[in-house]
């Protein structure tokens, strides 16, 4: 901003007067300008296309049990949440190769025990802790977590 200022000194008492203000917004303002204009747009579009997908982003923390994800299309890497309510998905499908993640949102701690493969059982994960396994071989590894079995159980579906 440009200000220009008169002084008058021909009076008895000093006094100074602002004659006017003379604004121009610079190059620099009106590329930013156009900078947040821009990320606005995307900001928006991107939101709608979010919605519009239809897949809503379930909130572990106030997701109903009786809506737990129950099973998921054939992947490659997967996650899976240990949640309050259980495992999240229970069952998954991947391809042979595939890494899975557990990872303990739960607010204590768990383990995974794989039905008739000892060898893949977990340590116990506190909260926060995650697990990888990488599945090699076709097969179903059915597990649960020993201190929970009726709720806290899974299954890993290799093709």
């Amino acid at each position: 901003m440009k200000q220009t200022k008169h002084t008058d000194k021909h009076k008895s008492h000093e006094s100074e007067t602002v004659v006017g203000i003379i604004t121009t917004p610079s190059a620099t303002n009106k590329t930013a300008l156009m900078g947040g204009i821009l990320a606005l747009i995307v900001l928006v579009i991107s939101g709608y296309l979010l919605i519009s997908t239809g897949k809503p982003t379930p909130n572990p923390m106030t997701q109903d049990p009786s809506t737990t994800q129950s099973a998921t299309e054939v992947t490659a890497d997967a996650m899976v949440s240990i949640e309050k309510a259980g495992f999240n998905p229970a069952t998954i499908q991947v391809k042979a190769g595939s890494t899975i993640t557990w990872t303990n949102n739960d607010t204590m701690a768990h383990a995974l025990s794989f039905i008739g493969h000892d060898d893949l059982d977990s340590d116990s994960l506190s909260p926060g802790d995650t697990y990888s396994l990488t599945f090699d071989t076709v097969g179903s590894y059915p597990y649960n977590d020993p201190a929970s079995t009726s709720l806290f159980s899974g299954s890993v579906d290799v093709e």
